[in-house]
Protein backbone atom coordinates (compact mmCIF):
# COMPACT_ATOMS: atom_id res chain seq x y z
CA UNK A 1 0.00 0.00 0.00
CA UNK A 2 1.57 3.13 -1.01
CA UNK A 3 1.33 6.36 1.69
CA UNK A 4 -1.93 8.12 1.38
CA UNK A 5 -4.25 9.99 3.28
CA UNK A 6 -7.22 8.70 5.44
CA UNK A 7 -9.84 10.76 6.91
CA UNK A 8 -12.67 8.48 8.90
CA UNK A 9 -16.28 8.35 7.88
CA UNK A 10 -18.40 10.04 9.80
CA UNK A 11 -20.13 7.24 11.58
CA UNK A 12 -16.39 6.76 12.91
CA UNK A 13 -15.37 10.27 13.04
CA UNK A 14 -14.81 9.67 16.99
CA UNK A 15 -12.89 6.35 16.85
CA UNK A 16 -9.37 5.83 16.84
CA UNK A 17 -8.51 4.11 13.18
CA UNK A 18 -9.05 0.70 12.39
CA UNK A 19 -6.52 -0.28 10.33
CA UNK A 20 -3.85 1.73 13.03
CA UNK A 21 -5.20 -0.74 15.82
CA UNK A 22 -4.72 -3.78 13.56
CA UNK A 23 -1.61 -3.02 12.55
CA UNK A 24 -0.06 -1.75 15.81
CA UNK A 25 -1.51 -4.84 17.45
CA UNK A 26 -0.01 -6.78 15.16
CA UNK A 27 3.19 -5.36 15.85
CA UNK A 28 6.99 -5.74 17.91
CA UNK A 29 7.14 -2.88 18.99
CA UNK A 30 5.50 0.76 18.87
CA UNK A 31 6.96 4.23 18.75
CA UNK A 32 3.89 6.72 19.11
CA UNK A 33 3.63 9.96 20.22
CA UNK A 34 0.36 11.69 20.90
CA UNK A 35 -0.14 15.53 21.66
CA UNK A 36 -4.04 15.88 21.95
CA UNK A 37 -6.26 13.34 24.01
CA UNK A 38 -8.01 9.96 22.82
CA UNK A 39 -10.56 8.54 24.93
CA UNK A 40 -9.48 5.11 23.08
CA UNK A 41 -5.70 5.62 23.51
CA UNK A 42 -5.63 3.95 27.02
CA UNK A 43 -7.15 0.74 26.18
CA UNK A 44 -5.23 0.54 22.76
CA UNK A 45 -2.13 1.11 24.98
CA UNK A 46 -3.32 -1.82 27.83
CA UNK A 47 -3.69 -4.23 24.95
CA UNK A 48 -0.56 -3.20 23.50
CA UNK A 49 0.76 -4.19 27.09
CA UNK A 50 -0.99 -7.55 27.34
CA UNK A 51 0.54 -8.65 24.14
CA UNK A 52 3.63 -7.74 25.50
CA UNK A 53 4.22 -4.77 22.41
CA UNK A 54 7.78 -3.07 23.48
CA UNK A 55 5.94 0.77 23.41
CA UNK A 56 7.44 3.87 23.60
CA UNK A 57 5.21 6.61 24.42
CA UNK A 58 5.66 10.50 24.33
CA UNK A 59 2.84 12.91 25.64
CA UNK A 60 3.28 16.37 26.38
CA UNK A 61 1.59 17.92 29.52
CA UNK A 62 -2.11 18.35 29.10
CA UNK A 63 -2.38 14.56 27.65
CA UNK A 64 -0.36 13.66 30.07
CA UNK A 65 -2.11 14.97 33.36
CA UNK A 66 -4.87 13.34 31.38
CA UNK A 67 -3.82 10.26 31.90
CA UNK A 68 -2.06 10.72 35.52
CA UNK A 69 -5.30 11.89 36.62
CA UNK A 70 -8.35 9.55 35.04
CA UNK A 71 -6.34 6.84 33.98
CA UNK A 72 -3.83 6.62 36.77
CA UNK A 73 -3.91 2.85 36.98
CA UNK A 74 -3.63 2.04 33.40
CA UNK A 75 -0.74 5.05 33.26
CA UNK A 76 0.62 2.86 36.11
CA UNK A 77 0.59 -0.93 34.45
CA UNK A 78 1.87 0.85 31.17
CA UNK A 79 5.08 2.06 33.22
CA UNK A 80 5.75 -1.05 34.95
CA UNK A 81 6.69 -3.03 32.03
CA UNK A 82 10.00 -3.39 31.83
CA UNK A 83 9.85 -3.15 27.51
CA UNK A 84 7.60 0.15 27.80
CA UNK A 85 9.20 3.95 28.09
CA UNK A 86 7.19 6.73 28.83
CA UNK A 87 8.04 10.22 28.00
CA UNK A 88 6.88 14.15 28.70
CA UNK A 89 7.45 16.36 26.45
CA UNK A 90 7.45 19.78 28.70
CA UNK A 91 8.62 22.11 26.20
CA UNK A 92 5.25 24.09 25.04
CA UNK A 93 6.55 26.53 22.39
CA UNK A 94 7.85 23.27 20.16
CA UNK A 95 5.69 23.18 17.20
CA UNK A 96 4.49 18.98 17.54
CA UNK A 97 2.44 17.25 15.21
CA UNK A 98 -1.29 15.87 17.12
CA UNK A 99 0.20 11.99 16.62
CA UNK A 100 2.88 9.90 15.38
CA UNK A 101 2.91 6.28 15.09
CA UNK A 102 5.88 4.16 13.90
CA UNK A 103 6.23 0.39 14.49
CA UNK A 104 8.06 -2.45 12.68
CA UNK A 105 4.90 -2.52 10.54
CA UNK A 106 3.38 1.20 9.87
CA UNK A 107 4.04 4.83 9.94
CA UNK A 108 1.26 7.21 10.97
CA UNK A 109 1.06 10.83 11.32
CA UNK A 110 -1.55 13.42 12.16
CA UNK A 111 -0.92 17.43 11.56
CA UNK A 112 -3.09 19.88 13.33
CA UNK A 113 -3.64 22.89 10.32
CA UNK A 114 -2.27 26.37 10.55
CA UNK A 115 -5.07 27.28 13.59
CA UNK A 116 -3.49 24.87 15.81
CA UNK A 117 -6.98 22.60 14.96
CA UNK A 118 -6.84 18.76 14.84
CA UNK A 119 -8.97 17.91 11.74
CA UNK A 120 -8.72 14.20 12.03
CA UNK A 121 -7.05 13.18 8.41
CA UNK A 122 -3.66 11.18 8.71
CA UNK A 123 -1.17 10.27 6.45
CA UNK A 124 -0.85 6.10 6.66
CA UNK A 125 2.46 4.35 4.93
CA UNK A 126 3.79 0.24 5.04
CA UNK A 127 6.91 1.57 3.21
CA UNK A 128 9.93 0.52 4.35
CA UNK A 129 11.46 4.07 3.76
CA UNK A 130 8.30 5.79 5.57
CA UNK A 131 8.77 3.64 8.60
CA UNK A 132 11.84 4.54 9.20
CA UNK A 133 11.23 8.25 8.79
CA UNK A 134 8.58 7.90 11.23
CA UNK A 135 10.64 6.28 13.85
CA UNK A 136 13.14 9.20 13.14
CA UNK A 137 10.67 12.16 14.09
CA UNK A 138 9.61 10.54 17.17
CA UNK A 139 13.21 10.13 17.90
CA UNK A 140 13.91 13.84 17.57
CA UNK A 141 11.02 14.49 19.87
CA UNK A 142 12.06 11.83 22.49
CA UNK A 143 15.50 13.97 23.07
CA UNK A 144 13.79 17.04 23.74
CA UNK A 145 11.66 14.68 26.20
CA UNK A 146 12.25 13.36 29.89
CA UNK A 147 11.88 10.27 30.56
CA UNK A 148 8.94 9.34 33.45
CA UNK A 149 10.01 6.30 35.63
CA UNK A 150 7.06 6.12 37.99
CA UNK A 151 3.58 8.73 38.68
Amino acid sequence: MNPGSLEPDLGHAFDLIPELVRNLSNSNRVSLFFSFFHPQVPDLFMDLTKKEVEISLIMNMPVFKRFEIDFRDETAQIMEQENNSVFLLEEEKIKTPAVIAASDKVMFLGLFDRNGRFDRQYIMSFEPGAIKWGEELFENYMKMASEIKNL
